[in-house]
């Protein structure tokens, strides 16, 4: 059995087999997709025929009684990918929340991808080896240690929250950057962690970013996480809150966290991050590079 040929429509004609486009609502099935701006396209039709231009019609066997030796038939589907995350939510079907316990200061984050605020580009994901390899790769990194992007953060806080209870200790902490969010985790806000109504969330802060973990973030060296967005953080040490304002999709590509301070470093750089207990919705457009699996929607 063969294949169905499709036409690609490389000028994204409505009537094409494979058509681009945006849909506001993929839930609403009466929602027309919109084709006015290529960069919001979030969808792809595909369409399949079996007719007399392309792939034959389909042969019928009792309708030749009638005369009717073949028809030509189609069917269409509609998949989707939802970016604008706002939150997560950890569901038995999810697995758990990739994203590390780290914030990175907003004004940070859009300098390093406006190419005002970066560390340089002395790392690269090889993807075929499957490993960080030193060189050039085109896309800029960022410390984020220490402090988070944020020079002014209160003393003895370097970016590290508790995604969980105040009281999360080392060891949650190592088993969040391992094994990402759990349900648990995020038992204490209600089983879901989503920015409010005002695009905010708070997290509690705690303090430094302990050698204790460095043996964790080398081993996913090179792996795609999320990390939250503040804007402002207040309070001292422990009792330090951020305020998080969306999130990113980062890949760590080196780790040193012993010696002396100015020698330490968490180096990352922008990635795509697909995560299935990511959640979307309005009020999230300070997220960069997050986004829910493609799902057929039609």
């Amino acid at each position: 059995t063969q294949a169905p040929q499709l036409h690609l429509n490389n000028d994204n004609q409505p009537d094409g087999d494979v058509l681009l486009g945006y849909l506001n609502d993929p839930t609403d099935p009466a929602e027309q997709m919109s084709f006015s701006n290529p960069n919001l396209f979030n969808s792809i039709l595909v369409r399949v025929r079996r007719d007399a231009s392309l792939n034959g019609p389909v042969e019928l066997l009792f309708a030749r009684i009638l005369g009717v030796n073949n028809s030509s038939l189609s069917a269409q589907a509609v998949a989707t990918f939802k970016d604008g995350v706002k939150g997560y939510q950890v569901t038995p079907t999810t697995g758990n929340a990739e994203m590390l316990p780290f914030a990175l200061k907003l004004a940070a984050w859009q300098a390093l991808l406006a190419g005002t605020g970066s560390t340089g580009d002395g790392y690269a994901w090889d993807a075929d080896a499957g490993q960080v390899i030193e060189g050039a790769d085109g896309i800029l990194e960022l410390n984020l240690y220490p402090g988070g992007g944020d020079d002014q953060l209160p003393p003895g806080n370097f970016g590290t929250v508790d995604i969980g209870p105040p009281n999360n200790s080392t060891a949650d902490i190592a088993r969040q950057i391992l094994s990402g969010v759990s349900a648990d985790d995020l038992a204490y806000f209600g089983g879901v962690l989503e920015l409010g109504p005002d695009g905010t969330l708070i997290l509690e802060g705690d303090t430094g970013l302990s050698g204790a973990v460095k043996e964790q973030l080398e081993a996913i060296t090179g792996a795609a996480r999320a990390i939250p967005l503040f804007s402002v953080v207040s309070g001292p040490g422990d009792n330090a809150q951020f305020t998080v304002v969306g999130f990113a999709g980062i890949r760590i590509l080196h780790v040193k966290l012993t010696g002396p301070m100015k020698r330490k470093a968490l180096v990352i750089q922008p990635s795509f991050v697909v995560d299935d207990a990511a959640i979307t919705g309005p009020g999230s457009g300070l997220s960069y590079f997050v986004y829910q699996p493609v799902r057929i929607v039609r």
